[in-house]
């Protein structure tokens, strides 16, 4: 879910319960604290490597993603949640070492659908209002150029 271009994730089952929050402050204590960098996109791109090793340990099938608002950089937080991890990790679950190799016949992350909502058109359909001015000179012109009967 982006909010006022903020990303925040939330991992939530069908019934709405919450089960795994995510939000750009979780990685401040990381980065010296510096607030200026949680709009940061490496930090979005950060939260969508988290988001994926978080599916590979909890191996969720499917998943539908509800965007508020309008995404800032949403292609690539989805293109970096498919891309395969490049380094090796540890399953905190299993203590297995896990390296990720890349397939290209099987995604990770299967979306069932995506739902956009409150989102903002950015299409240019806007009528411009007329001003005091541009009525005077409209109205001058048409009974100037109106044809008597």
């Amino acid at each position: 879910m982006f909010k006022k271009r903020r990303l925040t994730l939330n991992l939530q089952d069908y019934c709405g319960n919450n089960l795994f929050f995510l939000a750009p402050g979780f990685f401040i204590k990381f980065f010296e604290k510096k607030k200026s960098l949680k709009n940061n996109k490496s930090f979005k791109i950060l939260a969508a490597r988290y988001l994926r090793k978080l599916y590979l340990f909890i191996k969720i099938k499917y998943s539908i993603f509800h965007v508020k608002k309008t995404p800032a950089c949403l292609l690539e937080f989805l293109s970096s949640l498919n891309s395969p991890i490049i380094h090796k990790f540890y399953d905190p679950f299993t203590n297995k070492l896990i390296e990720e190799k890349p397939s290209f016949k099987k995604p990770l992350i299967n979306v069932s659908y995506f739902i956009f909502s409150k989102n903002i058109d950015f299409s240019n359909n806007k009528i411009q209002k007329k001003g005091r001015v541009k009525r005077k000179i409209t109205r001058k012109l048409i009974l100037e150029n109106s044809i008597p009967d």
